[in-house]
């Protein structure tokens, strides 16, 4: 028994494939033998029973000595010469189950020659099963062998076998692991058909293909339409972003997740998490997770732990990392390299090498390349030379790991940084692999440190042969190094090949700080915001303007310490009054200041409202007295929030930088996600999108109102300036009493007088002298009455005299100042003015109502549904200008003109009726492929839309009223798809991601517009709907179209749904094939022949590719390729199928015509036998 214990102990795979008696195996499944569960299910009686035959004898203990290595190596011919052998002779090569259960072992086993093995055996059976087809293509995709997946998957189909969800998921996971992105779009097309794209594996399959595409709009998309999710489809979409460089949406991602998911986050999810924290620097956040870890099962994880330690180092915090690493019961190598790499990284050379020799000493974890890299800039960011060469050397003599190009680049950086250039020179030049350019330019940096100008210069020809463009940083150091040696002229010369070249600073510099989940950044510009920039542009048209600008600073410097009160002209965004971009810096450059925020439901924590205000957690709690950075704080208190605040052109602010939502405009930004710290006028100063051009995801910059003390108020005994928020009920007494400040120092700080009024939402400078306190925000005090000048008693002293004396000196400087102020502003005035032709008066983002009206003087009649948002206004009189009086000269067709505004092109349509539908629509898109429409005019019953120009007119006129002659005027293959892909873009964003959904319900080629570049854009608006039901049909009697463009429903039923623009869709695509109008007459007919219609007998037949090359456009010529036009004709008639049920939605033919857009990207017209870029089929 003795023996047999042993036996079961040592060779536990051995034995359960040659098999016992039934007492044996189930001893055997007792122990947990992986290998007996892969090959068998339930109980041992479902096998054969002459399987597990008693073997004639037991092995002896000398067997039981091989050791695992060698029995890996034999294993194949272990399953050929015995299990095979006694599957055939037991008559069971047929059998499904047991053959199953030998291929679905060697699928799985890493080995190499096992899926060769199981192909033999596959290819045996005479009816496998789909499972086993299955289980062959993971198998080769486990071996990096795609080819023979993809080709069994094609045999398993031509078999009949149908794919199933486990099927789809090994393929997509092929196709991500090879970064095959047309091969994975056609596979998901297989699973939209074969209708299992809403089962759970192949969602998360989905979901982390589309993120190894780097498109995580398609994954976000795929996780938003699953109707079933678990922690792994999380997990993928989250690890996605963090992929695509997507950090701050993974952290929200995670949030979203803890919030609306009632499965709590494994050890994958915080791996991910914690690696996303590391890369922003997101301390705050990182804290948070590791609370996280503490409170649960994930503590003792080994994988979070490691994380955990980069985590804390890569943020600056490495003794949490130490204290973590001191905590873990097990380590592995991958717990020792990181917090060797991070000791390193904080400069810490001699514990990072102390902390190696003790890893030298643990049996568990054996030093890799990685762990001889964070050695090695350890010796580096030490000066350790000497050590850095005994490391290097010991690295390849004992521990046989040969040294990378990093490795290298360490030992050149050890030895430059000390001195030694010529020997890390040689370092490179006797490398075994070709050294990369972050190497030489290590080098090149110490060649300017220590002074060497002939070596820098062999550095600098080594780095311009190995890169065709050119870094800035390599032109900065050898610009460094010539002025340091006084070759002055060099110097020039360089500086000269930069501009030439135009090599410049890829990115303005800019800095992390606070909690930077949502990354924080205060950019370096040299423009300045706002009014400083217009000004600065006139400044350098007018010098004499310059010089009254400077004295008008001047004045404001020395006689104003005041900020002036914004005084609520911040509601309206085209307000252009210097007040509403900031405080003007008046005092100190930089500054502590404090900043006031009311919690709200999204932003009720310490470390949540430091993620929007771009502050410090901790010192948000401290001051606050809440307990932890994660404590939640009551709904709509007030909050105090200590920030840094510094000049930039001109005004005082704290930076952050915010991501927008759905819906989000500068407005809605500044007055209510901020609650009024910002203006709509600072955002559109600080950024370089219009309001326009705003979308979900783009990130902008957010100027926070702030400010410091001026030397006056210093002086006084001020130290902070607190931004606080004014809400209803607030004045001026209440605040400063609730500050503890005076009342009468408010008011000078805000240039206010005792009667002035305050208005919710804007804010207040309170100067402090202390820090506040939490008692100063907890509650409200009660509103005390409006102080009262005291009377000022009988001044009988001297002192008396004096202040009196003072005050009239201020009181005349003030006057003197203002007077000055006065005349250079008037004369600043007078010079704008006479330089300047405004020619259009924006309106503000303020909703303005609108409908059909004789003059803007009706707008205040108008409701608030059709409300224009950040539109321009212009003057009748300036679009007369622009168009010459809507000359004939500048009309395009019928009442569409041409006209130039301020230096742009404009596309001016005059109109009669009700045009508040198209407004309300335009308004609301923003996407490349719609046409955008930027004001508009009221004049004498007729409104006036200004569009952006298409240059290149309307599909159908390039289509149908070209010379046909002329090979100039016709559209290349390439041109056409690309049209009809960008034409399926607007359209599917139409139907999908507008807020309504739309229906254009006019779609045909004249609506189509091409700009320059012949991208296509969707105009004319005037019959699209909203679909707010989703898909739901509607039924109207008003019956509007062009002919051989309306769906038969829609004719015969009055139905409207997203399926008309799919039938004109399909028309369209009809017309760029063949560039046949969609209503045409065939020669000896009289009625019109509706091009839809006839493209079934086009494509149905034995000679369909023929008849398609007879109906293609003969401008083409030959030069299509005919697999492709073939696959865009069978998509078209799809689409144009009369039952709708029948039509393919827009997502659907989007993707289909994408695949069709690659492949033309690929096809070469100079070999058009060439059909290696052929798709087939939809």
């Amino acid at each position: 028994m003795a023996r047999r214990a042993d036996y079961f102990e040592l060779v536990m795979t051995r034995k359960a494939l040659l098999g016992f008696s039934s007492t044996y195996f189930e001893s055997v499944m007792s122990r947990g033998s992986p290998l007996l569960k892969r090959l068998s299910v339930g109980s041992p009686t479902r096998l054969p029973a002459a399987l597990f035959r008693p073997p004639r004898t037991l092995p002896t203990s000398d067997s039981t000595a091989v050791g695992f290595h060698e029995r890996e190596q034999s294993l194949i011919s272990f399953l050929e010469s015995q299990v095979h052998a006694r599957i055939v002779r037991t008559g069971f090569e047929q059998h499904v189950f047991v053959v199953g259960r030998l291929i679905s072992f060697c699928s799985g086993s890493e080995q190499r020659g096992c899926m060769d093995y199981a192909s033999a055996v596959f290819r045996q059976l005479n009816w496998p099963d789909g499972f086993l087809w299955s289980t062959m293509i993971r198998g080769f995709g486990r071996a990096n062998r795609p080819a023979e997946a993809f080709l069994f998957y094609r045999r398993m189909r031509e078999e009949g076998k149908n794919a199933d969800n486990f099927t789809f998921s090994f393929l997509l996971k092929i196709c991500g692991q090879l970064s095959a992105v047309e091969l994975g779009k056609q596979v998901h097309c297989c699973v939209l058909k074969v209708g299992v794209d809403s089962h759970v594996f192949v969602c998360n399959s989905l979901i982390h293909t589309y993120a190894l595409f780097d498109d995580v709009v398609a994954a976000r998309r795929v996780f938003e339409e699953s109707s079933e999710r678990d922690v792994v489809s999380w997990n993928s979409l989250i690890a996605g972003y963090v992929h695509c460089g997507l950090h701050h949406e993974a952290l929200k991602m995670f949030l979203r997740m803890l919030r609306s998911s009632f499965l709590g986050p494994d050890d994958a999810t915080l791996v991910v998490i914690l690696s996303a924290c590391s890369r922003l620097g997101a301390s705050d956040f990182g804290r948070w997770v590791h609370s996280i870890v503490g409170s649960s099962t994930h503590g003792c994880r080994l994988s979070v732990a490691n994380s955990l330690i980069d985590m804390y180092a890569k943020c600056g915090a490495i003794d949490r990392a130490v204290e973590v690493f001191d905590d873990m019961t097990e380590r592995d190598t991958v717990s020792w390299n990181s917090l060797i790499l991070g000791l390193a990284m904080h400069g810490r050379a001699a514990e990072a090498i102390s902390l190696f020799e003790r890893m030298r000493g643990c049996e568990l974890a054996e030093p890799n390349d990685i762990t001889f890299l964070g050695v090695l800039c350890a010796c580096s960011h030490g000066g350790l030379v000497e050590e850095g060469r005994r490391y290097f050397d010991k690295m390849t003599r004992d521990y046989n790991i040969s040294p990378g190009v990093r490795h290298y680049g360490c030992l050149v950086d050890i030895l430059g940084r000390s001195g030694q250039v010529r020997e890390a020179f040689q370092v490179i030049r006797n490398m075994p692999m070709e050294c990369n350019a972050v190497v030489w330019r290590t080098l090149l940096g110490a060649c300017r440190v220590h002074g060497d100008l002939e070596l820098g210069q062999r550095v600098q020809e080594h780095l311009e042969e190995m890169e065709p463009y050119h870094h800035s940083s390599d032109y900065m150091l050898l610009s460094h190094m010539y002025a340091k040696a006084g070759h002055w002229n060099d110097v020039f010369e360089v500086r000269e090949a930069m501009r030439e070249r135009g090599v410049q600073k890829p990115e303005p510099g800019n800095s992390s700080r606070g909690f930077v989940s949502r990354q924080h950044i205060d950019r370096i510009r040299s423009r300045s915001v706002g009014f400083s920039r217009r000004t600065a542009m006139t400044t350098r048209s007018d010098p004499h303007l310059a010089f009254f600008l400077a004295l008008v600073l001047l004045c404001l410097v020395f006689c104003n310490a005041q900020q002036q009160y914004e005084n609520n002209r911040q509601l309206n965004c085209a307000t252009t009054d210097p007040s509403t971009l900031g405080y003007t810096c008046n005092g100190v450059r930089s500054c502590p200041s404090y900043l006031t925020f009311r919690s709200q439901i999204a932003y009720q924590s310490p470390v949540l409202i430091a993620y929007l205000l771009g502050a410090d957690a901790g010192n948000i709690s401290r001051i606050n007295g809440v307990a932890t950075e994660f404590a939640t704080v009551p709904k709509d208190q007030l909050v105090l929030v200590p920030v840094p605040c510094s000049c930039s052109g001109g005004y005082y602010q704290h930076n952050v930088s915010y991501t927008l939502t759905s819906g989000d405009t500068y407005f809605i930004v500044a007055n209510d996600t901020y609650q009024g710290l910002s203006t709509c006028q600072a955002l559109i100063a600080q950024n370089p999108y219009g309001s326009l051009n705003l979308s979900a995801g783009l990130r902008v910059d957010v100027p926070l109102r702030c400010a410091c003390p001026t030397a006056e108020q210093t002086s006084s005994g001020i130290k902070y300036l607190l931004t606080y928020l004014i809400t209803w009920g607030d004045d001026v007494p209440t605040i400063a009493d609730r500050f503890h400040a005076d009342y009468q120092a408010v008011l000078h700080a805000n240039n206010l007088s005792s009667s002035s009024t305050i208005f919710p939402f804007t804010t207040l400078l309170v100067p402090l002298e202390t820090e506040p306190t939490k008692d100063e925000v907890a509650s409200s005090p009660s509103v005390p009455p409006p102080s009262r000048p005291a009377d000022t008693p009988p001044n009988d002293g001297s002192g008396g005299s004096s202040s009196g004396h003072k005050w009239v000196f201020v009181g005349v400087g003030i006057g003197v100042g203002l007077l000055a102020l006065c005349c250079a502003g008037g004369l600043i005035w007078f010079l704008c003015y006479r330089q300047r032709r405004r020619l259009r008066l924006p309106v503000s983002d303020v909703p303005v109502p609108f409908k059909t009206v004789e003059s803007s003087a009706d707008y205040s009649e108008l409701s608030d549904k059709s409300a224009i948002e950040t539109l321009t206004v212009y003057e009748f009189r300036a679009l007369e200008a622009a168009t010459a009086a809507f000359g004939e000269d500048h009309r395009i067709m019928g009442s569409v003109y041409r006209g130039v505004i301020n230096g742009d092109a404009a596309a001016i349509k005059r109109l009669k009726g009700d045009v508040s539908n198209e407004i309300n629509i335009l308004k609301q898109l923003n996407h490349s492929n719609v046409i955008r429409l930027s004001g508009f005019c009221l004049h004498d019953g007729n409104t006036y839309l200004v569009y952006e120009f298409a240059e290149k007119r309307s599909l159908g006129d390039w289509l149908h009223r070209h010379n046909k002659n002329d090979s100039s005027s016709c559209l290349s293959w390439k041109e056409r798809v690309q049209i009809a892909h960008d034409v399926a873009h607007g359209l599917n964003y139409l139907h999908n991601y507008a807020n309504p959904p739309y229906v254009h319900q006019n779609l045909k080629s004249s609506n189509i517009l091409l700009d320059g570049e012949l991208r296509a854009k969707l105009a004319n608006f005037g019959l699209a709907r909203p679909m707010e039901d989703g898909e739901r049909p509607h039924l109207t009697r008003h019956v509007v179209g062009t002919q051989g463009y309306m769906a038969p429903e829609y004719l015969e039923h009055g139905l409207v749904t997203p399926k008309l623009d799919v039938f004109a869709f399909g028309v369209v695509m009809l017309e760029l094939l063949s560039g046949k109008e969609a209503a045409f007459k065939k020669e000896g007919e009289k009625e019109e022949t509706l091009l839809w219609a006839c493209v079934g007998s086009v494509m149905s037949g034995e000679d369909a590719r023929g008849r398609l090359m007879a109906f293609l456009d003969p401008c083409l010529g030959r030069q299509y390729p005919l697999e492709l036009a073939h696959a865009m004709a069978e998509l078209a008639m799809l689409c144009v199928a009369r039952d709708p049920g029948s039509r393919p939605s827009m997502t659907e033919v989007l993707v289909s015509l994408s695949a069709i857009h690659d492949s033309t990207l690929d096809w070469d017209p100079s070999d058009l036998a060439d059909s290696s870029s052929m798709i087939h089929g939809r």
